[in-house]
């Protein structure tokens, strides 16, 4: 559909594995009630992600020579 944002529309599952200590921080942030669940914080984060790789992403969509500065390869 023309206009629709990227991120609309259905989901998929994702399965990684993550250190004890960064989920155990994840945990206590869904019980204070900052997200709902797990997969909602982990939604926002790879969003935020996307956002800071959006001139990388556009350059590589358009063939120009995009360079990474910070992050894995």
């Amino acid at each position: 559909m023309a206009g629709r944002s990227p991120l609309e529309g259905g989901t998929q599952i994702v399965s990684f594995h993550g250190p004890k200590a960064l989920l155990n921080m994840l945990d206590e942030l869904v019980a204070m009630g900052v997200f709902n669940n797990r997969s909602e914080a982990i939604r926002l984060a790879l969003y935020k992600l996307m956002e800071e790789y959006r001139d990388f992403l556009l350059a590589r969509r358009v063939g120009r020579r995009a360079h990474m500065v910070v992050g894995y390869r």
